[in-house]
């Protein structure tokens, strides 16, 4: 299927972000998903969550957009900390509360955690194709 080669490119990029160096991966996730609002669209989420050491601003900092490069400017590239278990409204797919995670027996309470992800519509993708995809309908 096309999008999962889309899907897998793009897990490809976003394994080689470099992020900042008190910070370490929890959990990757990547996912073809239907539109966060109203719409048939397909959309590319590539996330990770991660732990940080520092301050929440230096991570803020790290992911502006003049450090990211010109790869990822196509879509949203947002980043997220998670206050008591949760993080705000604008995580999308239900992914907003940190119990919602596959993390199996990793504890995050006490943990000072953020979200970066990337957002993209398949309308800004050569050859995405959403018509047969069932996980965009």
């Amino acid at each position: 299927m096309e999008n999962n080669r889309i899907l897998h490119d793009y897990e490809t990029a976003f394994s080689q972000l470099l992020h900042p160096d008190d910070t370490s991966n929890i959990y990757a996730f990547g996912d073809v998903r239907r539109s966060p609002g109203n719409g048939d669209s397909c959309f590319y989420f590539i996330g990770q969550l991660r732990e940080y050491l520092g301050k929440s601003g230096q991570v803020e900092h790290f992911y502006v957009p003049d450090n990211m490069g010109e790869t990822f400017s196509n879509g949203e590239f947002n980043v997220e900390f998670a206050v008591n278990g949760r993080f705000n409204g604008r995580v999308s797919y239900g992914l907003h509360n940190l119990s919602q995670w596959p993390l199996e027996d990793q504890k995050t309470a006490g943990r000072k955690i953020y979200i970066v992800y990337w957002l993209i519509p398949d309308y800004l993708v050569q050859n995405a194709d959403n018509s047969f995809d069932f996980r965009c309908q």
